[in-house]
């Protein structure tokens, strides 16, 4: 608050101390002052009249200080605008991205439960099915579940479960992010999310000040008038001095009315001069202290924007490697979805294969069979010719010269089927079954014979 002549600029000024304040001001801020003496009247405007020029000098300086706070905090609004801003738009993409992470997580987890549970159902339908009844003995073992490569699928689970555990980590950490951004946000919305638009609020304050103060040149204006009033009192008391030394009455009183009523309008603009003064100093400290608050918010909020900063390169490299993971898992998913599919079509194959060894076992029968017939037709065809041919040759063949006929005397060509006996492994593997299970039957019944040997010797 500036003072001018000792005096505060938001309070009226007293009266000259030279004069009777009670004989002048009837009220703090008189409608009209009322004075039986022109010297008191005279005396008492020139004082308002210093007390104005004072002001005036004064005003431009306060307006400029006033104008610099203001535009201090435009400058500081603006830098907290820009960081809210830059906060926002980081935030934002950070939180998109652990959304992204988390959402993702969620849906390959879920994803790989499915895959596990067709894959578990499907192991254990196997687990659960026998080697057909007619491949026993023949088959090296007599579970279907045995002849799974155990130490793939173990290979497959544990990967699978490696992937899924990093996965879940992701879920865990993404979530952290997403709850801890959320409350860091709300925070900073709660401390720093009306001062923008408070400072903005200052601001059109400030400029209403200074339009109601009516700038420099309205100040200026308003003091011309009051040295022109100045004047017309000065000219006034002369007026009333004239007037006192010809003694008329009725001019006196006139001029008193005239001078009573210019001081009154000089104190009113007076006032009015203090006045803006006094909102202008006012509103320059309090735009100094909020300016403060501003600043402070600023460096503030450049911190938490450095630690932004800082999390959105971690996210990143957050996000980069659950992206790496995430393939990997899609990649066993898919391997398990081609292991499922196998050990559905597993049992169905196992319960066709019993049809096919039959069907094969019969075809092998009718080509034995055609083969067998083959070799007799061709045997019995070749002797048949064989001894034609010997028939010519003992009643025609004599009397004919080689020349005549080269290759006359050639033997039948003999056709043969190789192998004449058709036998394939799958034959022979039941075969040698068969066999086996004959020698552990006569095992079985050869003490029971013995036994009754003995009886009958006996």
């Amino acid at each position: 608050m500036y003072l001018l002549n000792g005096f505060n600029l938001c309070t009226p000024p007293p009266q000259p101390p030279f004069l009777h304040a009670t004989a002048c001001l009837t009220k703090m801020f008189p409608s009209h002052i009322v004075c039986s003496s022109p010297l008191f009247l005279l005396q008492l405007a020139q004082s308002y009249v210093k007390e104005a020029e004072y002001a005036h000098k004064l005003a431009p300086t306060k307006r400029q200080r006033m104008m610099q706070s203001r535009d201090r905090l435009r400058n500081g609004a603006k830098q907290l605008k820009e960081l809210t801003q830059s906060i926002q738009t980081l935030s934002k993409e950070i939180g998109e991205k652990c959304e992204n992470v988390y959402a993702g997580s969620k849906a390959i987890l879920a994803e790989s439960d499915r895959h596990r549970a067709a894959l578990d159902v499907a192991l254990e339908e196997v687990q659960q099915a026998s080697v057909a009844e007619s491949l026993v003995g023949v088959a090296e073992h007599t579970r279907l579940v045995d002849y799974v490569d155990q130490e793939s699928l173990t290979t497959l689970n544990e990967s699978a479960e490696i992937e899924r555990g990093v996965i879940s980590q992701f879920l865990e950490e993404s979530y952290k992010y997403i709850k801890a951004l959320d409350d860091e946000m709300v925070k900073l919305n709660d401390q720093y999310g009306t001062l923008v638009e408070e400072a903005e609020r200052w601001d059109e304050g400030a400029d209403r000040v200074v339009d109601f103060s009516g700038d420099v040149k309205g100040m200026l204006d308003t003091l011309r008038e009051v040295e022109d009033l100045s004047r017309k009192i000065v000219s006034a008391d002369s007026l009333l001095l004239s007037a006192q030394q010809r003694d008329v009455d009725g001019e006196l009183s006139t001029v008193m009315r005239k001078v009573e009523e210019r001081v009154t309008l000089l104190y009113r603009k007076l006032q009015d001069v203090l006045g803006r003064a006094g909102a202008l100093d006012n509103l320059a400290q309090k735009l100094n202290v909020y300016f403060v608050t501003v600043m402070q918010s600023v460096t503030d909020l450049e911190s938490f924007l450095s630690e932004l900063r800082e999390k959105s390169v971690i996210v990143n490299t957050m996000q980069y490697h659950w992206e790496n993971h995430t393939s990997a898992m899609r990649d066993l998913m898919q391997e398990t979805e081609k292991l499922s599919s196998w050990f559905k079509n597993y049992i169905t194959a196992h319960d066709q294969l019993p049809s096919e060894i039959r069907r094969r076992l019969d075809f092998e029968e009718k080509q034995q069979k055609l083969v067998d017939r083959f070799r007799r037709e061709m045997g019995a065809l070749v002797t048949e010719e064989m001894a034609r041919r010997d028939d010519f040759a003992e009643s025609f063949g004599r009397y004919l010269p080689e020349s005549l006929c080269p290759g006359l005397d050639e033997d039948v060509v003999m056709v043969e089927v190789s192998p004449s006996h058709v036998k394939s492994s799958l034959r022979a593997a039941i075969e040698a079954r068969d066999e086996a299970n004959a020698a552990k039957n006569e095992e079985v019944r050869s003490p029971c014979n013995s036994n009754e040997e003995v009886g009958s010797k006996k």
